[in-house]
């Protein structure tokens, strides 16, 4: 027995929303290149980017879930679950990446490379290795920057673009790792060699 005005419930079409400036531009900002935290090259200054009033320091990564009350001081890859302060990896956002219609097949090969990535004691040139991919270490001084600017310049501080010119060359060279300047190689190499107590009383 069918009761009068029993049928299915009249779909509400859906509000549109107005657009927000500010989150359109964040949004433009986060699915840019991300910068990995083992350092590649860039082939732009993302030191820092202005978004209105704000000046943001740190890039948040496609699909990420950031935790509550996280401070953010470095750059979040996508895909991932990070949480607490300092901020921390915790797996893939898998939730979201089914959200977003994400393959199932794409998401196994998220969480094959999260574990090489993050999970394993191989460094991400040896991680990725296998696949044929080849990855530049970039260790640099201080640079000048947006973001350091207004900065003291410590010594050895190069420019960005000599900073591109090292990267491009030890690419076409093959190499593994490249200091900025080539300098900094052996301040680094005295420094690891100081007793810890030592090290501690350096005006550094």
């Amino acid at each position: 027995m069918t009761l009068p005005g029993s049928g299915p419930p009249e779909r509400r079409p859906r509000r549109s929303r107005e657009p927000d400036p500010l989150r359109s531009s964040l949004v433009s900002v986060t699915s840019a290149p991300q910068t990995p935290a083992r350092g590649t090259p860039a082939a732009q200054d993302t030191s820092a980017a202005t978004v209105g009033d704000y000046t943001l320091l740190a890039r948040i990564g496609e699909c990420a879930f950031v935790g509550g009350m996280t401070r953010v001081s470095q750059d979040i890859p996508p895909y991932v679950k990070a949480v607490g302060n300092p901020v921390e990896l915790y797996g893939l956002n898998t939730i979201g990446l089914q959200r977003n219609e994400m393959p199932p097949a794409t998401i196994v090969a998220l969480k094959r490379a999260y574990r090489l990535c993050f999970n394993s004691d191989l460094n991400l040139g040896q991680a990725l290795e296998p696949y044929g991919v080849k990855v530049l270490v970039v260790r640099p001084g201080m640079v000048r920057t947006r973001m350091s600017a207004h900065l003291k310049e410590a010594p050895l501080t190069v420019d960005k673009e000599i900073v591109a010119q090292l990267v491009v060359k030890a690419a076409k060279a093959g190499r593994e790792i490249v200091w900025a300047p080539p300098a900094f190689e052996l301040v680094m190499l005295i420094l690891r060699h100081i007793p810890r107590p030592i090290f501690k009383r350096l005006p550094l």
